[in-house]
């Protein structure tokens, strides 16, 4: 499956784990047939408070790398855990703010 053309503009998350999620390790995602796609992400001006985990998680897989993923001007609290980005490529992240909690 995939899914690409995503924009996301000026919302607020009250509470979550993480601010932003993206994985393609999922069930059959990494085994499959098939190799997920994830691309054309543009999530700006949101605002994110009490997130018990990170701001930002974004995990491809070695054959399927999400792609261009723009995150700009958005504040997050200070993360308990550090963002985490791994086999994704054109990740922008754009004047964004992390704040003491």
């Amino acid at each position: 499956g995939f899914i690409e053309n995503v924009f996301i503009r000026d919302c607020t998350v009250d509470t979550a784990r993480t601010g932003i999620h993206m994985t393609l390790k999922y069930t059959k995602g990494a085994t499959g047939n098939f190799v997920p796609r994830v691309g054309n992400i543009d999530i700006r001006d949101c605002e994110f408070h009490a997130l018990s985990r990170q701001a930002i998680f974004i995990e491809g897989l070695p054959n399927g790398k999400i792609s261009d993923v723009t995150i700009a001007n958005c504040s997050f609290p200070s993360p308990e855990d550090a963002n985490f980005i791994t086999n994704a490529v054109r990740v922008k992240l754009k004047n964004n703010s992390f704040l003491n909690r």
